[in-house]
C-alpha cells in the first residue's frame, strides 16, 4: 500500500486533464488505474485520423516508466497547432532535449506560426 501512495503522489494530473506524453501531441487523461500502474490517454488527433489504422480510443502509459505530465489547455493548443510532423522536426532541432528547452522551442515555434497567419 505504501508503494501505491508514492505513485499517487507523483501523479500531477487527474481524469480530464491535458497531458504531454512521448507521442509529442497532447492527450486527455481518460482513466488512472493505480493498481495496474496504467494511465489511459485519449489522443484527439488519432481519433480523427482514419489513415493511422485502427484506433481503439486510448493509449496506455505506465505510471512508473512514462513521463506523462499535466499541461495547460493553452500549451495543448500550441502542440496541436504545430502538428505531429512539425513537432517531430522541432524535436530533431532541439539540442539539449531538456523539458525547459523543449517548452521554450514549442512556444517560439507557435508564436512564429501565429505571425505567419496574422499577415
Amino acid at each position: 500500500m505504501e508503494a501505491l501512495t508514492i505513485i499517487e503522489s507523483n501523479v500531477d494530473y487527474k481524469v480530464g486533464d491535458w497531458v504531454e506524453t512521448c507521442h509529442l501531441l497532447p492527450g486527455i487523461v481518460q482513466k488512472i488505474d493505480y493498481e495496474d500502474n496504467i494511465v489511459y490517454i485519449f489522443y484527439p488527433n488519432y481519433a480523427l485520423d482514419t489513415d493511422k489504422g485502427h484506433y481503439y480510443g486510448y493509449s496506455q502509459c505506465d505510471l512508473h516508466l512514462c513521463g506523462v505530465h499535466k499541461i495547460t489547455p493553452e500549451y495543448a493548443i500550441m502542440l496541436m497547432a504545430i502538428g505531429e510532423e512539425g513537432l517531430e522536426e522541432l524535436w530533431e532541432k532541439t539540442i539539449e532535449k531538456t523539458p525547459a528547452e523543449w517548452e521554450k522551442n514549442v512556444k517560439e515555434t507557435y508564436e512564429n506560426l501565429k505571425k505567419c497567419y496574422e499577415r
